[in-house]
């Protein structure tokens, strides 16, 4: 097996992004795709099954758990974490499988639909925090060498910046590199909350993370009202 692609689930039979993820890898050889859900109450784990996608049932409220749980069951030489509100230009498969100088990073993300706000968070979030920082959060889909996520005893198992958390320890032992591929995102959440609202929010969820707040506390303010990946 070449490449493992894992997705955590929580009731996304209404996702779109997810209904066609799991349709357009269907068929692709060298790869498997592992879905890890969250005691999903609706079609979602019958709708991968019945494409022949693996699916797996996670008791942990935590996304970074359910994503290490995949890892663990994974054969892939490498590890794609694929967020399950988005999809991926499928010409980076090819270039995963085939990238023997590849080993982290993530794809080049951009939102479902354009504003001014939405097109300056995607600029800084490839530009800044992933070119620069090193840091991708899981929208980008974030891709590994097991080799080197086994060095760093696989994914963290928070319920919240889960991605920051792995970003920074990767960074430590190898140079990442983002992918022209697109990782092209939903922004429900701006819709949803209001952009100005959103943003806000993302930006007291960082103060909280460098203060050390509790992250289960954090991330019940951040599901409130939406339960995307997790429900309190």
């Amino acid at each position: 097996m070449k490449l493992s692609i894992i997705i955590s689930t929580f009731n996304e039979e209404n996702n779109d992004f997810y209904k066609r993820t799991i349709h357009q890898l269907r068929d692709i050889k060298e790869i498997e795709l592992i879905i890890v859900d969250k005691n999903s109450s609706d079609q979602t784990c019958q709708m991968a099954s019945q494409l022949n996608h693996r699916v797996i049932k996670s008791k942990s409220n935590a996304r970074g758990k359910r994503l290490d749980e995949g890892f663990r069951l994974a054969k892939g030489e490498m590890i794609l974490f694929h967020h399950p509100r988005s999809y991926i230009d499928l010409s980076a498969i090819n270039t995963l499988i085939s990238g023997k100088n590849l080993t982290w990073g993530g794809l080049t993300h951009i939102f479902d639909h354009g504003s001014h706000f939405l097109n300056f968070t995607s600029w800084y979030s490839n530009k800044v925090r992933a070119d620069i920082r090193e840091i991708f959060y899981l929208d980008h889909c974030i891709y590994v060498r097991r080799k080197l996520l086994e060095k760093i005893d696989g994914f963290p198992h928070s319920e919240i910046f889960e991605d920051t958390e792995v970003s920074l320890k990767l960074r430590q032992i190898a140079p990442s590199k983002r992918l022209l591929h697109k990782s092209t995102t939903s922004s429900i959440r701006f819709k949803k909350n209001g952009s100005l609202r959103q943003g806000v929010l993302n930006q007291i969820m960082k103060l909280c993370y460098h203060l050390k707040v509790d992250k289960e506390k954090m991330n019940k303010i951040y599901e409130m009202g939406l339960s995307l990946n997790s429900k309190y």
